[in-house]
């Protein structure tokens, strides 16, 4: 628990700590650690990936990406849905990745390879479900994604 929330630190700290964290391959270890049977553990780790993916830096979160990071945040928010910490970084990491993804389609006209990805795996389900949830930040936040990235 502890060198993960060190780790943590490193996540949301400078470029360089960043891309020493992805490039010491511990992403496919920090997301086994969300998706184990140990909830504090997993977490933290829940943590340092969202760190990486709200750091605004392209270039990191398509990184961070290459690991199906959205499927991973999918896939986990039943897990941690009695945490309403948790569930907060999820979906800052979402609202991240759809804010970065639409400064690609800004520039290049293509679509948002974050919003397509996320509901490809289904993510409207996920949307629906954080519209219920018991915190109202995250009622929020989940409304405004959904007015600004998805028309249903």
């Amino acid at each position: 628990h502890d060198s993960l929330w060190a780790l943590s630190n490193m996540c949301c700290g400078t470029e360089e700590q960043m891309t020493l964290v992805i490039d010491s391959n511990l992403v496919p270890i920090l997301i086994s650690k969300c998706k184990g049977p140990n909830n504090i553990v997993g977490f933290e780790a829940v943590y340092c990936l969202s760190n990486l993916v709200t750091c605004e830096d392209i270039n990191i979160i398509l990184k961070v990406a290459q690991y199906d990071i959205i499927e991973v945040f999918l896939s986990i928010v039943d897990k941690y849905w009695q945490n309403r910490e948790c569930i907060r970084v999820i979906v800052q990491g979402f609202t991240s990745m759809f804010t970065e993804g639409q400064k690609i389609v800004n520039q290049t006209g293509n679509v948002n390879i974050f919003v397509k990805t996320f509901w490809e795996k289904g993510g409207k389900d996920i949307l629906d479900k954080l519209q219920n949830y018991q915190d109202n930040d995250v009622y929020e936040m989940v409304a405004a994604m959904i007015k600004q990235y998805f028309s249903y």
